[in-house]
């Protein structure tokens, strides 16, 4: 009886070990008809991607518009991307493909479970939702990564109304919705190097576009690059909670009687080596900063009345639109902004230029700002703030003459570039002041903070 046992557990074992191979065999076999439709979906689109990636990007107009003569690299990792994640979504998801592929096939960041496929699914249709909206708002204007067709124009309708590169988005959303679907480790890797090749693409773009068209610098003042730009309200909204906790002390005042015009005018003068009149004052909207104790410590004007002061120091053959540029009648400009230094605060100061520009932007219909100076220092700053360059030219009107810088941009833009720009240099600020090195590329002048330091004789000495 023991005997016997003993030959059926050994006859078991030998069985067992013989039958493995044929059992890991029907496994395969037995793997569902979706499997290996994914599989075979994934070779199509793997090949129509090669296809569509395969032109070499040598000839002139690739070369202006993407910047560099051979980008394999970038097509490879979207030819990778759109090839390789089905196929290991389709690995990692299916439970029987994890029984007979590799471990390291069906590697795992995380296990999803019911709630996450769901999430995932409904994002990725979602994703494919706007892919195919991008798609249709693009039309003939279409190209595949790094192509070298140069579109007809710049597209602002559809999804291009707040997203600029709405189809790398959703080419994210949808890897993403399946890193999410799969947990694999394959799909995270591949995700972070599709955005690494999306954020080089865009940039390049964007470099050849604003170079073709001039008003794409103005589109991207007011528009996302991969996700819409947050409300107005919202940058507005923490400049007004800094300057609060900051303290401003100043109280805005619109100028009207011709006493107050003409104190504005003599500290405006009194700074500036430009002239303004009275008559050019009436007709604008002129606002000025009392202190507690009613000096005017700051001001500027919003004016949107022809003649325009800026084009008055234009010379005469310059002072006509040039093609795709807007005609006078289209800007209101911000001009004569003056601040006494030792009346203001820092933060006060920042209050001024934010008013400028909420001020032109809401009081007037017009559709594009217009702002200028003589100063390097200010000129730089407006780099930042305007969105595209009118003139520079060397102005007769000041004495001496000197050279000069106008810039516009349109309302939206302008603001939401202001308080970006403001925002860069408050975080660049705090930065200093906890003695981080930071590049802030919004004032290129090395910015000097109060200190208070003792001199030989023990006074108290601020240095600003």
């Amino acid at each position: 009886m023991y005997k016997s046992q003993d030959n059926n557990e050994s006859c078991t074992n030998h069985t067992v070990i013989a039958e493995a191979p044929s059992t890991t065999l029907a496994l395969r076999m037995e793997l569902p008809w979706m499997y290996w439709l994914i599989v075979i979906g994934t070779i199509v689109v793997g090949g129509a991607s090669w296809y569509l990636y395969r032109e070499p990007a040598t000839d002139g107009v690739c070369k202006q518009k993407v910047g560099i003569a051979n980008p394999a690299f970038g097509r490879g990792i979207v030819f990778l991307a759109q090839y390789a994640t089905p196929f290991i979504t389709a690995a990692c998801t299916l439970d029987h493909a994890n029984k007979v592929l590799p471990a390291w096939v069906s590697l795992r960041a995380f296990t999803p479970g019911t709630l996450e496929l769901w999430a995932s699914a409904l994002f990725g249709l979602a994703a494919f939702g706007l892919f195919v909206a991008a798609k249709q708002a693009l039309s003939t204007n279409y190209s595949p990564l790094y192509n070298s067709k140069i579109p007809d124009g710049v597209v602002k309708t559809g999804p291009y109304s707040c997203i600029r590169h709405p189809i790398y988005t959703a080419n994210l959303a949808l890897l993403t919705a399946a890193t999410g679907m799969s947990g694999s480790m394959w799909n995270c890797w591949i995700l972070v190097l599709l955005w690494i090749t999306y954020t080089e693409a865009a940039r390049l773009e964007e470099s050849a576009l604003c170079k073709t068209f001039p008003s794409y610098a103005d589109y991207m003042g007011h528009t996302g690059k991969f996700l819409p730009q947050p409300p107005i309200w919202m940058y507005t909204g923490i400049i007004r909670l800094i300057t609060i906790l900051g303290g401003a002390t100043l109280t805005p005042r619109q100028l009207v009687c011709d006493a107050d015009l003409a104190k504005f005018q003599a500290n405006f003068e009194a700074r500036s080596d430009a002239k303004v009149t009275l008559k050019y004052l009436r007709k604008a909207i002129v606002m000025g900063y009392i202190t507690k104790d009613g000096q005017m410590a700051a001001g500027y004007v919003v004016n949107a009345t022809l003649p325009l002061r800026y084009f008055t120091f234009l010379p005469k053959q310059e002072r006509f639109p040039a093609p795709h540029e807007p005609s006078e009648q289209d800007f209101v400009e911000i001009t004569c902004i003056w601040i006494d230094k030792h009346l203001t605060s820092y933060v006060d100061r920042g209050v001024v230029y934010l008013e400028s520009v909420e001020t032109a932007r809401n009081r007037s219909d017009k559709p594009f700002l217009l702002g200028g100076s003589n100063v390097p220092r200010v000129h730089e700053q407006q780099m930042h703030a305007f969105t595209t360059p009118l003139r520079s030219f060397v102005s007769v009107v000041h004495k001496p003459p000197c050279p000069y810088w106008i810039y516009y941009g349109s309302a939206d833009a302008t603001l939401i570039r202001t308080c970006k720009t403001m925002l860069n240099v408050i975080f660049s600020d705090i930065a200093a002041i906890c003695g981080l090195q930071t590049n802030n590329k919004a004032f290129s002048y090395k910015r000097k903070y109060k200190k208070v330091c003792k001199n030989v004789k023990g006074d108290a000495i601020r240095e600003e």
